[in-house]
């Protein structure tokens, strides 16, 4: 998730994540962005200060049940921070999420009624669309 949240906000959901994270190689992405104030005219449209990402694995299949909703779960709990997502690694079908500005989302929708009026392909599963 993008978030411009300040660290007094995050750490208490990133003392949760790292005190139920999955056995290694799971690991957390936290990375500090400074985005420019006007990007090129590109579909990749919504950022913040911060990114954070979850990754989960594991080799018992009886952790499954424990660990199988772990990474939406805990980013779920800390969306009301988040200003979107990246659209990299998401499964939009257990957590839909804005992955476009609203600018971005008009455009797309012109385009998609000129060139698919009928709607035969699918609209991503988003807070976006």
């Amino acid at each position: 998730m993008w978030t411009n949240a300040p660290m007094e906000q995050l750490l208490p959901g990133l003392h949760t994540i790292a005190e139920t994270m999955p056995p290694m190689p799971s690991h957390v992405l936290m990375i500090s962005w400074h985005p420019p104030e006007k990007r090129q005219d590109m579909a990749f449209s919504v950022e913040g200060k911060h990114y954070l990402a979850l990754y989960g694995e594991w080799k018992n299949p009886q952790d499954d049940d424990r660990y199988a909703s772990w990474a939406t779960d805990n980013i779920k709990s800390m969306e009301h921070l988040g200003v979107g997502i990246q659209l990299a690694d998401e499964n939009l079908g257990r957590r839909r999420a804005r992955f476009l500005s609203a600018e971005n989302k008009a455009r797309l929708q012109v385009i998609r009624a000129q060139y698919d009026p009928d709607g035969m392909f699918h609209s991503w599963k988003s807070e976006s669309l």
